[in-house]
């Protein structure tokens, strides 16, 4: 119980930078994807700011790349494991 309540300390800070940081890594992710594929909107699930305002900062959220029209599923899904590979 006593290393529980050490580790505590801080943990609502390391909570909200995680969150801060995580949601400039999305933006930034976004930001990529419309300026590479033509204007295309991602769409990111994150929390929103309301919800972080009411201490919900989670640093995940979960986004959808846009599958290369040209290219087979296959190839798609390869391109989208990369990318979720790198980013980590």
């Amino acid at each position: 119980m006593m290393i529980l309540c050490k580790e505590h300390i801080g943990v609502e800070d390391r909570c909200e930078r995680a969150y801060q940081v995580a949601r400039s890594c999305g933006n930034a992710l976004q930001a990529a994807v419309k300026q590479t594929c033509g204007g295309y909107e991602m769409d990111l699930c994150f929390a929103t700011a309301a919800d972080a305002k009411k201490g919900f900062t989670t640093s995940s959220f979960s986004f959808y790349l846009p599958a290369l029209k040209s290219k087979s599923p296959k190839f798609n899904e390869h391109l989208a494991q990369r990318f979720t590979d790198i980013i980590c």
